[in-house]
């Protein structure tokens, strides 16, 4: 099976602003951004300041209004700056809706490939993965055409299995459109296949998707993905105080099957779909209730568990679980951006809608109670997040949706 996921915007509510004002040699910003370091530099360099003078840019930071990788990039700081610089004034620039949706910098449009052998016993083995997509390093050196082996570490050559042989392989692309970070970038198209493929290989064993990720991922063990020569990176955590320990991702498959009761019987027209990634040192599954109807999606119910470690304040991590259910509902149901001889079709929430209050669920997050190292939890809740609800829409209807967002196929 091929999954794909189309380019997605990360359509902040707050656009892009900034303010700038220069009084002779020095400048001074005040702008919601996620990397100030990295927007003081880009300003000094505009305005021609040697690396030591950097400290005469005073960058003020402030509430964001929303980013998700967004306001990791300067470039509308710069604008602020060259208007200032021009004009001799304050100047404040607040981006357009049209001007974001157009002018941003996108999650690379992704293809992913799985292959695997399902044995006379219902067991799975010998898997292939390959995935192709414009990559982050292409930013910054316009000859790459594959991604790093960080970028391969995100959901892609670290999968848990226990099988004879796993064959992960990625290919070049060119790139046209300007990628971007999107919050758990790489895992959102890695994420989905998986969560996806792992349903088919169950519908097809004829056996419970809970049952097909447990036999997956097989005995209680930390796995390596370093053994064979691939430079993992482990999101730059210890990978011995973070390690890819399987009995912790058993653990939150059984957990999140339980708490959902995703094996209960269902009227006809609504189904279950579960997923599970681990991400950026976190574990998180996903499970989605839908119904099917007169070609209409209604999505019903939605649950993640997560196992993060150590939970410092509760209500902020069940906050940001839920924030990721509601994002994971924009892509799944209706994020794609498409370009049309160089310029973005979309421009507002009129083309490029986002989650409506009417179109979410209860939502519902279970928490593991662990002693391990805190890991993230701002990123890990989105992956699981499309493909629980493309499997539902699955048990639900009988129609596979390989290739999001589920609009082109479904009212949503």
């Amino acid at each position: 099976a091929t999954y794909t996921v189309p380019y997605i915007n990360h359509a902040p509510m707050e656009t892009p602003a900034a303010t700038a004002m220069i009084d002779g040699d020095k400048c001074t910003v005040w702008a919601g951004t996620q990397n100030p370091q990295w927007a003081q530099g880009m300003v000094a360099q505009e305005l021609g300041l040697k690396r030591e003078d950097a400290h005469k840019v005073e960058l003020h930071v402030t509430l964001m209004g929303g980013a998700f990788g967004r306001k990791s990039k300067g470039d509308f700081i710069v604008e602020a700056v060259e208007l200032a610089k021009a004009t001799g004034r304050p100047v404040k620039v607040i981006w357009s809706r049209e001007d974001d949706i157009q002018h941003g910098f996108y999650h690379s449009s992704a293809a992913n490939y799985f292959k695997a052998e399902i044995l006379d016993n219902g067991k799975v083995d010998n898997l292939i993965s390959r995935n192709a997509y414009p990559p982050i390093g292409w930013l910054f050196n316009d000859k790459t055409k594959t991604p790093s082996d960080s970028q391969l570490s995100l959901g892609f050559a670290d999968l848990p299995f226990d099988l004879n042989t796993l064959s992960y392989e990625n290919h070049e692309v060119d790139s046209f459109v300007r990628p971007g970070w999107v919050r758990s970038v790489a895992c959102i198209n890695n994420g989905f296949a998986l969560g996806s493929f792992v349903d088919e290989l169950a519908v097809k064993a004829q056996i419970p998707p809970r049952k097909m990720w447990l036999d997956l991922i097989g005995s209680d063990r930390v796995v390596d993905p370093t053994e064979n020569g691939f430079k993992y990176s482990n999101y730059n955590l210890d990978p011995k105080a973070h390690p890819i320990d399987t009995k912790r991702i058993k653990n939150l498959i059984n957990l999140i099957s339980d708490k959902a009761n995703v094996e209960e019987k269902l009227p006809d027209g609504q189904g279950w779909g579960i997923s599970f990634l681990r991400s950026f040192g976190s574990f998180v599954a996903a499970a989605t209730k839908v119904e099917v109807k007169n070609k209409k999606v209604t999505v019903l119910e939605m649950h993640t568990a997560v196992d993060c470690g150590i939970v410092i304040t509760p209500d902020r991590v069940k906050a940001q679980m839920e924030g990721a259910m509601v994002f994971g509902l924009s892509i799944a149901l209706m994020g794609e951006i498409t370009v049309d001889k160089g310029i973005v079709k979309q421009s507002n929430f009129h083309d490029y809608p986002v989650t409506r209050i009417n179109q979410v669920p209860k939502l519902f997050v279970h928490l593991v109670d662990s002693d391990a190292p805190p890991g993230g939890i701002g990123e890990p809740g989105v992956p699981p997040v499309a493909p629980s609800i493309t499997n539902a829409i699955y048990h639900a209807s009988k129609i596979r949706i390989r290739d999001l967002p589920v609009n082109k196929v479904f009212q949503v």
